[in-house]
């Protein structure tokens, strides 16, 4: 909304610096508004600034891509988190990959939607989706994998000399199924192997019952590295990912998707990063000056004399004329299960942490 940036948005499309072609940089019928819209915001970074760009990919994990996962938590891994427990015995990792199969297979048949025969998810897999699936491994799992398991938990038994446990091995399945349960949900947790966040306002309640914000360490990075840039006035633009197809709900300006206020595939500007109440947002600007997004709280009565449960969901705004001019705050764990891109200056984000945003 403020005027600088209709000025430079003019100068822009006025000075050719869009125009590839350098025969084209002086022609006025060349260089008007329709001729910059869309392009790369790293093109016009690099312009504006005179400094190589930066794009920094944020892996996100949909049920698309949820293999992206799996692929992390391999039996390396798994075997070395055992030897750092001193759970030296622990089999459970002889079965792994049949779990990963069925889980994977599990989250994409709960969270992939068609559409004309193409698969696409409407969000990306937080931590807590996997966690509540693999708590409910007993409820998706094959019999013939519940077989496979608790004939390898018998055999392991066996060999321990503790015998195969009674009622036809029940406890042993079950005990078998936990051991593999908590090795799933450490490796959900585990920095810089699954690229899972947290959802979006997600908290953590210590023993004294007080709540505070709860984050990955790869989340407040980002959040640091953006604050910290747009403290050296550094220009920060962010792009999202593209969930849903245009066609399912296109309601943007040009025909792009939109949910919850945000468009998909498009790229707005970062203007400001702040702490409230203890929870970080990152301020967001939409280019077209409207269509902005903001969260709704929903309280819901507890079961059983259960205290009431706090969510937030994601809802529109959209007002010509409005003082916010498309300027919104943006959850950070919103922000980083939904941005696909993150542009600045090559210098800001290459020092240590920098990419791990």
């Amino acid at each position: 909304g403020a005027l600088w940036v209709h000025m430079i948005e003019k100068a822009y499309a006025a000075s050719g610096l869009h125009q590839k072609d350098p025969v084209f940089k002086t022609d006025p019928e060349k260089n008007v508004y329709r001729r910059i819209e869309g392009g790369k915001s790293s093109e016009f970074i690099r312009k504006l600034t005179g400094k190589e760009e930066k794009i920094t990919k944020n892996k996100i994990i949909s049920a698309v891509n949820v293999n992206g996962f799996f692929y992390g938590v391999d039996g390396v891994k798994l075997w070395q988190m055992n030897q750092q427990n001193q759970n030296k015995d622990n089999p459970a990792y002889d079965c792994i990959d049949d779990i990963k199969l069925e889980l994977q297979r599990w989250l994409k048949g709960k969270y992939l939607m068609k559409y004309k025969g193409v698969e696409y998810s409407t969000k990306a897999i937080t931590i807590e989706d996997v966690e509540r699936e693999v708590y409910r491994m007993a409820e998706w799992l094959p019999d013939a994998t519940k077989i496979k398991i608790n004939e390898n938990y018998k055999n392991y038994r066996m060999q321990k000399g503790s015998g195969a446990g009674s009622d036809n091995g029940k406890m042993d399945y079950y005990t078998y199924l936990k051991k593999i349960e908590e090795i799933l949900i450490d490796m959900t947790h585990q920095e810089g192997s699954p690229f899972l966040e947290y959802k979006s306002f997600a908290v953590q309640e210590d023993e004294q019952g007080k709540k505070r914000a709860l984050y990955t360490h790869r989340a407040e990075n980002c959040y640091e590295n953006i604050k910290n840039a747009l403290k050296a006035n550094i220009p920060v633009a962010v792009g999202t990912k593209s969930f849903i197809p245009a066609a399912v709900s296109s309601s943007g300006l040009n025909g792009e998707a939109e949910a919850g206020g945000l468009v998909e595939g498009h790229v707005y500007s970062v203007i400001g990063a702040q702490e409230i109440s203890g929870r970080k947002y990152i301020q967001l600007r939409n280019p077209w000056g409207r269509k902005s997004r903001g969260y709704e709280k929903i309280v819901t009565p507890g079961a059983d004399g259960a205290p009431p449960q706090v969510t937030y969901r994601a809802k529109t705004f959209d007002f010509w004329g409005s003082e916010q001019k498309g300027q919104f705050l943006m959850e950070l764990n919103d922000l980083v299960n939904t941005v696909d891109e993150i542009y600045g200056i090559k210098d800001a984000f290459d020092r240590p942490g920098g990419d791990q945003i």
